[in-house]
C-alpha cells in the first residue's frame, strides 16, 4: 500500500516514497522497478537484477528502514 515512484535521472535514480525522496545509484533501477511492481518478494528474488547478495541485503534493509518494505516472518518448514 506504499507509494513508490521510480524516476531515472542523468547520473542517479530518484525514488519517491510519498513523503520523502531517496537518491540511489542508477544501477539499482531494475531492482527498484521489480520491488515497485511486486506485492510480496523475497530478497533472493532480486538476484537477476542485483547479482551481489550483499547489495540486495543493503538495498532491502534501507527500504525497510524507509518504510517501503516490511519483514514478514517465515512460515515454518513442513517435512
Amino acid at each position: 500500500g506504499s507509494v513508490c515512484v521510480v524516476r531515472p535521472g542523468r547520473d542517479d535514480l530518484q525514488v519517491l516514497l510519498g513523503d520523502r525522496r531517496l537518491t540511489m545509484p542508477s544501477w539499482v533501477e531494475p531492482a527498484m522497478r521489480r520491488i515497485g511492481a511486486s506485492e510480496m518478494l523475497r530478497v533472493g528474488d532480486l538476484a537477476a537484477e542485483l547479482p551481489s547478495a550483499s547489495s540486495r541485503a543493503v538495498l532491502v534493509r534501507r527500504l525497510c528502514r524507509e518504510g517501503l518494505l516490511a519483514v514478514r516472518e517465515r512460515a515454518p518448514q513442513v517435512g
